[in-house]
């Protein structure tokens, strides 16, 4: 049986009649297997997927924000400790999910998407918990290395998942709700921390507390997983479509996919030469490995850096970090304005356009020097990147074959935490010895060198 969810050039298979052409052999296209348009529909059961993913991803971002409650606390008396310990503790993270990603992609593609998304989730619960007990910070280190296996491995994995499991007709804006309901979790954990701190009930630290609730959520998130069914495809692919007869509420479009699958085997000759399968997927995935890395520095670039940029040029640290958090409302917005949009246009067009304006605004704000355009311009690039990252996700997932999706987009997502990982070490030393200018020029730099890689090896 050939998969019944390559992509378009492999060969394609929209609801077109004609011909198509892998390499050099040419097939049939398969008849239309949605004619009615119900695969724009979304049922309740989707409904319950999108809140149960949402949910999930909050979680993802709170823990993401707790690491710099971590920074902010453990560089502070009583708990001061040592610079070479402060950074080994915030670095853990990031490592655990440079390995995370990978490790749990490949696994998603053997064993299911649902099933790695519920394995992060407890793991997440379990590290989190642990964080709120009294330890030292050895042990917390660790956790935090631990607890970034599943930060790393829940954002594409979740991509992935909701990729083949949301209409595609309306995969796009349903998705950018799913992010714009998670955003809301970041704020909100810190808010709490903020006020926790000062009461720390039961004599337990506030920022204690907030990893306690954070992993109690983890916990019930894993159990609303098992509430909803794996990925129709990862089903077909793997051979099991009778048990997508045992989902309730049938997803829409997997009674196509099903239908699809059958006309597939009925469709000779069908067979795709193996080779030229394997180079297209070794070429997108480079493709989606550059494209994840370069971007990157630039969108988790700027938050960290906008700060000590405004220091540089006057502003006191109070109205910094005001400017600052004015532009955290952006990615909510953004995310709004793509759930709009997304579905509209070719997701290379929203990218290159998310990404021109990144690169464009950038410099606006490193030569900015009145509060107006400073804020003005951070809020647009925050905006412009919340936009950007999502739909770069999404045009990856939907760029591979179910066979090595997860995997592939996992990969992607790993090569963008080296980025972000990398991207402190080059950029704060250049920052702070040549300054605002010199620093953002690099990172639009890297966004226009990525734009002009999309145009040119991107698939449409």
């Amino acid at each position: 049986m050939v998969n019944a969810d390559i992509p378009a050039n492999w060969p394609s298979i929209e609801p077109q009649h004609g011909v198509v052409q892998v390499g050099k052999l040419e097939h049939r296209k398969l008849s239309p297997v949605n004619s009615d348009h119900s695969n724009s529909e979304i049922t309740g059961l989707q409904f319950l997927v999108m809140a149960v993913c949402s949910l999930g991803l909050s979680i993802d971002l709170a823990e993401v924000a707790l690491g710099s409650v971590l920074s902010t606390v453990m560089a502070a008396p009583p708990n001061a400790i040592g610079s070479e310990q402060l950074t080994l503790l915030l670095a853990a993270a990031y490592v655990g999910a440079i390995v995370g990603a990978p490790l749990f992609g490949s696994l998603g593609d053997v064993y299911g998407r649902r099933t790695m998304l519920i394995a992060a989730m407890l793991i997440m619960a379990i590290t989190s918990l642990a964080a709120g007990l009294p330890q030292g910070i050895t042990h917390l280190t660790i956790l935090r290395a631990v607890s970034g296996l599943a930060l790393g491995a829940y954002p594409p994995l979740l991509f992935v998942y909701l990729s083949e499991i949301l209409p595609p007709a309306r995969r796009g804006t349903m998705l950018m709700i799913v992010i714009a309901f998670a955003n809301l979790s970041p704020p909100l954990v810190l808010v709490a921390v903020a006020w926790l701190t000062p009461l720390a009930p039961l004599g337990i630290a506030g920022w204690r507390w907030a990893f306690v609730v954070v992993g109690i959520a983890a916990a019930i998130c894993a159990l609303m997983f098992c509430l909803i069914p794996e990925s129709p495809r990862w089903l077909l692919q793997k051979g099991k479509a009778d048990q997508l007869g045992k989902i309730p509420l049938m997803l829409q479009g997997s009674q196509a996919s099903l239908r699809l699958s059958k006309e597939i085997d009925a469709s000779q000759p069908l067979a795709i030469q193996t080779s030229a399968i394997n180079h297209e997927h070794r070429r997108r995935l480079v493709f989606v490995l550059v494209a994840l890395f370069l971007p990157a520095w630039a969108i988790f670039g700027f938050p960290l850096l906008a700060g000590p940029a405004l220091l540089q040029k006057g502003v006191n640290v109070k109205d910094s970090l005001l400017y600052v958090g004015g532009s955290s409302i952006a990615p909510i917005a953004g995310t709004i304005i793509g759930s709009i949009m997304i579905d509209r246009y070719d997701r290379r067009a929203t990218i290159v356009a998310s990404a021109t304006v990144m690169a464009i605004v950038s410099m606006l704000f490193a030569v900015a020097q009145s509060p107006f355009w400073l804020v003005a311009s951070a809020t647009v690039v925050v905006l412009a990147s919340s936009l950007l990252l999502p739909v770069l996700l999404l045009y990856a997932a939907e760029l591979f074959e179910t066979e090595r999706r997860a995997s592939s987009v996992s990969w992607g997502w790993a090569s963008s935490r080296v980025s972000s990982a990398l991207m402190p070490i080059a950029l704060v030393p250049i920052l702070l010895s040549n300054g605002a200018i010199a620093t953002f020029s690099i990172t639009s730099a890297m966004l226009l060198v990525f734009v002009f890689i999309l145009l040119v090896f991107g698939p449409r």
